[in-house]
């Protein structure tokens, strides 16, 4: 199956609830009870990720899946969840439960994140999307999205991170990469699109 999708589909269904619990865990790839411990500790709570109540199923929308796995990657690289909960959720914006209208999110509601899905929705592109997180020599941290055109002045990314003020500690996350693997695995679901397209 081609995991080539059109940038106005994934912002049709960005935000309507889908994809089941077990899509979340095999998309994401993450443990069950890793999962749960996430929910237990309120680190899900920032994309409106909250446990139903007992005995009903969990639904989870494409920013919760993209969340989730940029989410573990960050945690992959040594930060502690709640600070990769916190930096996940300012690379990917969402829009309130209460205020969706029912119409698809718009490219300026995803601003942030929206080079990440251009370059994910197309698996025969080159360009690439990072993830960063920084501290300043002030001890400020930063964390965006950049792509690999910023950095031309610098040289590239590595020329960037050892020329600019920082204080020793760069993490770099390929979101490009991430959204894509994400959209592959949830174009394999029976879900997608999910149901009414």
């Amino acid at each position: 199956m081609s995991t080539n999708i059109s940038i106005d589909a994934v912002l049709q269904w960005y935000d309507v609830p889908a994809f089941s619990h077990a899509d979340a865990l095999g998309i994401g790839e993450i443990p069950d009870r890793t999962m749960q411990v996430w929910y237990q500790r309120g680190h899900l709570a920032l994309m409106q990720m909250t446990s139903p109540g007992r005995g009903k199923r969990r639904k989870y929308t494409l920013a919760q899946l993209l969340y989730l796995s940029y989410m573990r990657r960050l945690t992959f690289l040594s930060i502690p969840v709640a600070q990769a909960s916190t930096i996940a959720s300012v690379f990917l914006p969402v829009r309130t439960f209460l205020d969706a209208s029912g119409s698809p999110v718009t490219r300026s509601e995803v601003a942030p994140i929206l080079p990440a899905l251009e370059v994910g929705q197309d698996p025969d592109c080159d360009r690439k999307v990072y993830g960063l997180v920084y501290r300043h020599i002030d001890g400020q941290w930063t964390n965006r999205v950049a792509t690999v055109d910023e950095f031309e002045a610098w040289g590239g990314l590595l020329g960037w991170v050892t020329q600019c003020v920082l204080d020793d500690m760069v993490l770099v996350c390929d979101l490009g990469r991430m959204t894509r693997t994400v959209l592959a695995g949830a174009m394999r679901t029976s879900r997608w699109p999910p149901r009414g397209e």
